[in-house]
């Protein structure tokens, strides 16, 4: 360990930099950074969204910071809400749509950054254990 006899002095002027680098310092809001919503190959190249399919919501965080996932039904009201606590900064959830029509899935934290992403989920059929949505 080191130890010094010199004494040391620090003044007004020589503190004030250290000051303002602390105020500037703060850590900033975590926010929502990403949204996405895995998809299933579908006949030809496109690529779709079935009803039973089972699909990864992934929500990515840039810090701790509490989040809301909402899907919105066809009909505009929301059909399920989950809240993930601060923690991680991936957050991946599975979602079956039971309906065919368009799905608003919104995730908002606590700062008010909201990311949304639009599904149209149709029909779909099951070839053993894999779903394939239906092209339109």
């Amino acid at each position: 360990m080191f130890t010094s006899t010199v004494p040391v002095r620090f003044t007004a002027a020589a503190l004030a930099p250290l000051a303002a680098a602390a105020v500037f310092a703060t850590p900033a809001q975590a926010a929502v950074t990403n949204l996405t919503v895995s998809t299933v190959p579908t006949s030809g190249s496109s690529e779709g969204y079935g009803i039973g399919c089972t699909y990864d919501v992934v929500v990515q965080v840039d810090g701790p910071s509490v989040v809301t996932l909402t899907v919105h039904g066809p009909q505009g009201a929301p059909l399920s809400q989950t809240d993930h606590a601060p923690g991680a900064a991936r957050w991946v959830l599975k979602w079956t749509p039971r309906v065919t029509g368009r799905f608003e899935l919104v995730a908002e934290d606590d700062h008010g950054t909201r990311l949304t992403r639009t599904v149209d989920v149709r029909n779909s059929v099951f070839m053993g254990k894999t779903c394939v949505p239906l092209p339109v």
